[in-house]
């Protein structure tokens, strides 16, 4: 046995380096999956430092989903092509999932920033703000469409955003055209809208024009709007402003932040210019 204890790790040694434990090694020997390549007369299993690598990959394939059986079943038909189809495919999946989790990164960071600004919100200001292009997504046209029919309308626009992966961070949205500001008919959104990290290629992308913006915050029932609405083009007009675009309303706090709905926040803006 002098020569095992020389030349190969006893199972404690080489679970130990594996970062694993002596009841994994016992079970993968059981089943055929990973044996040891010397036994002595004792029974004692002995383990080559080359086999460290052969079990890192049983660990990653384990790790993205793998299950013991088909492990082994490629372990025993393994060479060179069959390894590099696998290792290609496997790559591809972590890959999406990496892009998946990216994706998820960013949208809790956009949230945890929206959060962070609506401290300093001062709801019922009102504000100028110069404001750089942005981009959005917008449902279908909600004008001329039955109220019954607003809901299916959002549903499909929340199901296409979640197939294309836009669900960001940014809460749901919803336009006032400026034809329905100048007639006050605050209630009547064109579109629902999400905002885009990027530009997108798609017949419902479009960009919230650069420019400036009377802004004010809504704290409340989002559908209650007139009165910060009327606020704001009393505002315009003392100010020698005129409504040159739409409205767009974006919900800050929503209720994934607060349970009560007077809690909410509402950030609306209107494009203006100078007379």
């Amino acid at each position: 046995m002098n020569k095992n204890s020389q030349n190969h790790l006893t199972t404690g040694e080489f679970a130990k380096l594996c970062g694993t434990n002596k009841r994994t090694l016992f079970h993968y020997d059981e089943i055929g999956l990973f044996r040891p390549e010397q036994k002595g007369e004792n029974g004692y299993r002995y383990y080559s430092y080359q086999q460290y690598d052969t079990f890192s990959i049983i660990c990653a394939m384990k790790d993205i989903g793998m299950s013991l059986k088909s492990i082994r079943e490629f372990l025993k038909n393994r060479n060179p092509e069959h390894t590099m189809s696998l290792l290609i495919a496997q790559k591809k999946q972590i890959d999406k999932e990496i892009n998946q989790l990216k994706q998820i990164s960013q949208m809790m960071q956009n949230k945890i920033q929206i959060l962070k600004q609506s401290r300093q919100i001062v709801c019922g200001a009102i504000e100028l703000v110069a404001c750089e292009e942005e981009y959005l997504i917008i449902s279908e046209n909600l004008e001329h469409t039955a109220p019954n029919a607003y809901i299916q309308i959002l549903n499909k626009h929340m199901e296409y955003c979640s197939c294309h992966h836009l669900n960001n961070g940014y809460g749901i949205g919803a336009i006032v055209s400026q034809e329905n500001l100048l007639k006050q008919q605050f209630s009547q959104h064109s579109h629902f809208f999400n905002k885009l990290q990027h530009q997108q290629q798609s017949p419902l992308a479009i960009s919230k024009p650069k420019g400036l913006y009377a802004i004010s915050y809504l704290k409340g029932n989002y559908y209650q709007t007139t009165e910060t609405y009327l606020k704001m083009l009393q505002f315009i007009q003392e100010n020698q402003l005129v409504i040159c675009g739409n409205s767009y309303e974006e919900s800050i706090i929503d209720e994934l932040s607060a349970q009560n709905i007077d809690d909410y926040i509402t950030r609306i803006s209107i494009l203006v210019s100078h007379k």
